[in-house]
């Protein structure tokens, strides 16, 4: 009899250490995979310039004492237009991913966020303070940051559309 109570014991305990041991690795491993949010963290105050970049084409930006410039292919500065750049910088700031897309290289073509996509990059004072690509597909909009290699589907953040 006292033979089954310590066999029982031992089931018992090797059992609440199996629980215990799947409950650790289970919910460490849930944390990796969590999903951020809010990808970018910028001080709009602080910007000093934007790059936008596609395969073809590169658009500087650049904030001066008398407001917002654009190179021109030219080398010329012109003035931008003020209300278009501070729409820029607010939907950057607003970007929420909705759900994490992918997590390999090899799925970026299919999202758009490879070579195809459009480069996104923030300069604060001295400092790049955001490397974003973006890619389209219907009406979600697919990010990755830049030396990442998940992607995040975002369906309220519109990209370059406007």
């Amino acid at each position: 009899m006292i033979n089954k109570i310590s066999n029982l014991k031992l089931i018992l305990g090797l059992v609440l250490l199996g629980l215990i041991y799947w409950a650790v690795v289970y919910f460490d491993s849930s944390k990796s995979d969590e999903l951020d949010k809010d990808l970018v963290s910028i001080d709009t105050s602080k910007v000093t310039a934007v790059t936008i970049a596609t395969h073809s084409e590169t658009i500087q930006l650049f904030k001066e004492p008398t407001g917002w410039e654009v190179l021109l292919a030219s080398g010329k500065r012109v003035s931008a237009m003020e209300n278009k750049v501070n729409s820029l910088l607010t939907g950057l700031m607003d970007i929420q991913a909705d759900r994490l897309a992918a997590k390999e290289e090899s799925k970026w073509a299919d999202y758009g966020v490879d070579s195809a996509g459009v480069g996104i990059t923030v300069i604060e004072g001295d400092q790049q303070s955001l490397d974003l690509v973006v890619g389209q597909s219907g009406s979600t909009t697919y990010l990755r940051l830049a030396g990442e290699t998940k992607v995040y589907a975002s369906d309220k953040y519109k990209g370059l559309r406007d």
